[in-house]
């Protein structure tokens, strides 16, 4: 059985994989992107760019 330790181990290691996935995913649609001049790469830029759409910068919140 496993322990609550281990299981605190696990899903650590989970999110830190998640994340170095998700961060080399949108390294590699910002170079697509950037670079997409005839390289056949046309699915893959539109294919992540649907993953990664409206997570860009943010503006500042307005003052009322």
């Amino acid at each position: 059985m496993m322990k609550r330790r281990d299981a605190i181990i696990l899903d650590d290691t989970y999110m830190a994989v998640g994340s170095e996935a998700y961060a080399a995913a949108l390294s590699v649609y910002s170079y697509a992107k950037a670079n997409n001049s005839g390289a056949g790469l046309d699915t893959a830029v539109r294919d992540l760019g649907i993953r990664f759409a409206g997570q860009g910068r943010r503006r500042p919140a307005v003052e009322a």
